[in-house]
């Protein structure tokens, strides 16, 4: 007899992340509050952009700021929030 784990059963949930900007959408691989990791490192130009994660379909965004850029020989690229105010 099957019993799941800790009396819990067990389920499935559908998680995607990505970085939405004027240049399309480029997947992640990870995400921290001052850092994000791309799944496959390439070129991007310091902007504004979106962070985007998607739980079973419903997405949550965050507004950020790349000051520097995405470079393909970095691993990671810092992000700042994006609060819309200008000073």
């Amino acid at each position: 007899m099957d019993r799941p784990a800790f009396g819990i059963p067990s389920f499935s949930t559908d998680v995607d992340l990505w970085l939405e900007g004027a240049w399309g959408r480029w997947p992640l691989r990870q995400v921290g509050d001052q850092f994000i990791i791309a799944d496959r490192p390439g070129d991007l130009p310091e902007g504004r952009a979106d962070i985007v994660i998607s739980v079973d379909g419903k997405e949550f965004r965050h507004a950020v700021r790349l000051p520097e850029g995405m470079t393909a020989t970095q691993t990671r690229t810092p992000v700042l929030p994006d609060d819309g105010v200008p000073f």
